[in-house]
């Protein structure tokens, strides 16, 4: 970082290493090794939105007894399973 009364090409040139670098850094998926921006929105990457909204999935038809596992939670007064399992 330099002070100048002018910018010269190598001061994009920086700018823009130095862009991609804080990008790479806080954006980076450590799973896939891929750029997610969702991270920077929601502090979370969407695969892993995908897998918590799938796994809210799974476990609603469980409990729903939805399933061969058993009878699941059907017939409990007073829940409701898909507003409780977030």
């Amino acid at each position: 970082m330099r002070f100048s009364p002018f910018v010269e090409e190598r001061d994009i040139v920086e700018a823009y290493r130095f862009m991609r670098k804080t990008i790479k850094t806080s954006a980076m998926d450590p799973r896939t090794g891929k750029i997610n921006m969702s991270l920077l929105t929601t502090g979370t990457s969407s695969g892993m939105l995908k897998l918590r909204e799938d796994i809210r999935k799974a476990l609603v038809v469980l409990l729903d007894g939805e399933n061969d596992v058993g009878r699941g939670a059907r017939g409990m007064r007073g829940t409701e399973w898909n507003e409780l399992v977030i």
